[in-house]
């Protein structure tokens, strides 16, 4: 890749990594006793992709940045983190109020709770941001990244992401989700191995690819249902999802399927498009999931994820339309 030029193609799988984060979190928790719960179930193990493409395109598209100097790299941060972490504060700003009204006593240790969490956001899902901020401030130092460096890198999130595995589905414990799944180590992987495809031709064979990416994920189908065994979790995060995610961003990052994609298409344009908002779509779309559960039977998942979806794009446009770009800027609608 030759410039920071935002590429369709990306724009695209930016559209669908959104879409699959909607559905996951529209997707109603349940089990392997009926065959609507294993399709669905189907369904979100299928989907579970979503997060580590993110954080891949966000290091492929920022590893050719020049950072080799100091005020170089503080420039960066001061441009990239603030582009970031102030929507996520503004957006936070409801689920903290709504913490502590939802309190029976508002103490002064409720207060400063709300407010630390708020500060490392700690609200909705915004554990991503913490988590890209970590990518961005070591970014300076993984440019160029070794393919040795890689593999240690991914030894270093597998182990991570098995011992928080452990922890929470077999172990039956609880941690907030900023701190399982917003520190570098375990998700860190995939923003390095971005940053290692866009300096390689991505010119591998596909079917081996696609051949294992099945197998995982009936793998992953398998160790969601074991590990339910032991406190009813297992849903989300273990090690058949890392392997999984990590065989997908190989995948959809295969310069064969880049150069056969042309966009022409309406629904491709559409994708496309929400792929240049998702950003917002993913700062905002937590208020309107609870909205469409209201309006939508629970076991309605299509109908629930697509009501969400239009929810959310909706406002996003019309925010976008109405507000002075500065204001959309600041709402994190660019």
């Amino acid at each position: 890749m030759a410039s920071e030029k935002r590429l369709g193609y990306f724009d695209f799988l930016r559209g669908v990594a959104i879409l699959l984060v909607i559905a996951i979190h529209t997707c109603a928790l349940g089990g392997f006793e009926t065959p609507m719960e294993v399709a669905r179930m189907w369904g979100k193990q299928s989907a579970m992709f979503a997060v580590p493409v993110f954080l891949a395109i966000s290091g492929f598209f920022l590893a050719r940045k020049p950072l080799d100097t100091a005020p170089r790299r503080l420039d960066f941060w001061r441009r990239q983190v603030s582009k970031i972490y102030v929507p996520c504060l503004v957006w936070s700003v409801p689920w903290l109020l709504l913490g502590w009204l939802a309190t029976d006593a508002l103490t002064w240790p409720v207060v400063w709770k709300g407010l630390i969490r708020f500060f490392l956001c700690g609200y909705s899902v915004y554990y991503f941001i913490a988590l890209i901020i970590q990518c961005y401030v070591l970014l300076p130092w993984l440019t160029h990244v070794k393919s040795g460096e890689v593999i240690g890198f991914a030894l270093m999130s597998f182990a991570s992401v098995a011992v928080v595995n452990w922890y929470l589905n077999i172990g039956g414990h609880e941690l907030p989700m900023v701190v399982y799944a917003g520190l570098f180590p375990v998700y860190g992987f995939f923003f390095v191995l971005g940053v290692w495809l866009s300096r390689r031709p991505r010119t591998y064979r596909l079917f081996p690819l696609l051949v294992l990416l099945l197998l995982s994920l009936v793998l992953s189908m398998w160790e969601t249902e074991w590990q339910m065994s032991f406190h009813g979790k297992g849903h989300g995060i273990k090690p058949s999802v890392f392997l999984y995610s990590t065989l997908a961003v190989f995948i959809l990052f295969s310069r064969r399927l880049q150069d056969a994609y042309t966009g022409r298409s309406q629904l491709a344009k559409a994708v496309q498009w929400v792929g240049e908002v998702s950003f917002g779509v993913y700062l905002v779309h937590m208020y309107f999931v609870p909205v469409a559960a209201k309006l939508v039977p629970t076991d309605a998942w299509v109908v629930n994820w697509s009501v969400a979806t239009v929810l959310t794009l909706v406002f996003i446009a019309v925010v976008k339309r109405v507000a002075p770009r500065a204001v959309a800027r600041w709402l994190g609608f660019r």
